[in-house]
């Protein structure tokens, strides 16, 4: 094969790619909820957030955060089962300033909603802290 062929199916290959990554980044955009739209018509459904942290709270193994995109904050409860699920560094990673993308259940406690994410949906996209 000829550099030049190697070349050009590398430029192809590689804009194939792109493009592949823009169609899945998008479609992870579009399923996701901004928090001015999470009602009380919502709770017992699950849906996708994207937000940083703004504020953390350890109570008895619980984490309690809030979490906070350009449309307003929710609050997001994590048992102490995801807590320890989840494990020691992931934990220690998460600060102010924190970008968690969470998948959960909209529920109600004392008249706030609340985001209780699934065990193995919580992550970390980006650490600012």
């Amino acid at each position: 094969m000829k550099e030049s062929d190697f070349k050009k199916i590398t430029l192809v290959g590689s804009i194939i790619g792109l493009i592949v990554l823009y169609l899945i980044s998008t479609n992870l955009i579009q399923n996701t909820s901004k928090i001015y739209e999470i009602g009380k018509d919502k709770i017992g459904s699950t849906i996708n957030i994207v937000g940083f942290v703004d504020e953390i709270n350890f109570n008895k193994g619980h984490l309690f955060l809030k979490l906070k995109d350009e449309t307003g904050i929710i609050k997001v409860v994590i048992w102490n089962e995801t807590v320890t699920f989840l494990g020691d560094g992931f934990i220690k990673d998460i600060g102010r300033g924190t970008i968690l993308k969470i998948r959960g259940e909209i529920r109600e406690y004392e008249n706030t909603l609340e985001i209780i994410p699934n065990k193995n949906e919580i992550e970390i996209v980006d650490v600012s802290n």
